[in-house]
């Protein structure tokens, strides 16, 4: 079964890029890349970066985030900024609070823990729980452990059959 798949990402050193590229490939999906004009500058954006994310904070997007159609499915893909996901991915998902739309999310993080807790704040603030999860420590992204999860990932959302991983 393919489905409609909208993949939206947020992606401040390039890590979650690659997943949502790999995602949006297997998916045959749109990607979404979204940004802010937080967090560019050299040594206090890494700060502000963890500070917001520790707080659980949203950060302006410059970018609308598209609505899929309600049949659809929207996988918000971003980085975990100091153990939760990142303001931006906050915001995302803020604006998918009142969608009727499945939502999955893929988070990739610096923690070779991959600890859920990030997935778990992303559903309390959706307000409904996702339909497919998974957290990627970023030395972990190519290894054969991830390729399998990755697949298991797709399989949840719907589109397993065609993942080529």
């Amino acid at each position: 079964m393919t489905q409609t798949a909208e993949i939206i990402c947020y992606s401040k050193t390039g890590q979650s890029r690659a997943l949502a590229d790999r995602i949006a490939v297997a998916m045959e999906g749109h990607l979404q890349i979204v940004t802010t004009r937080w967090y560019h500058w050299p040594f206090l954006s890494w700060l502000t970066a963890g500070r917001d994310g520790w707080r659980e904070a949203s950060a302006p997007l410059n970018e609308d985030v598209h609505m899929p159609s309600p049949d659809g499915l929207v996988v918000v893909v971003g980085p975990v900024w100091a153990g939760k996901p990142a303001a931006p991915v906050n915001t995302v998902v803020d604006a998918l609070r009142t969608a009727d739309t499945r939502v999955a999310a893929a988070l990739t993080c610096a923690d070779a823990k991959e600890s859920t807790v990030p997935l778990d704040a992303l559903e309390t603030r959706l307000g409904r729980p996702l339909v497919a999860q998974l957290i990627l420590s970023n030395k972990r992204a190519d290894d054969l452990d991830a390729a399998v999860r990755l697949k298991a990932f797709a399989l949840q959302c719907g589109v397993g059959s065609e993942w080529q991983g």
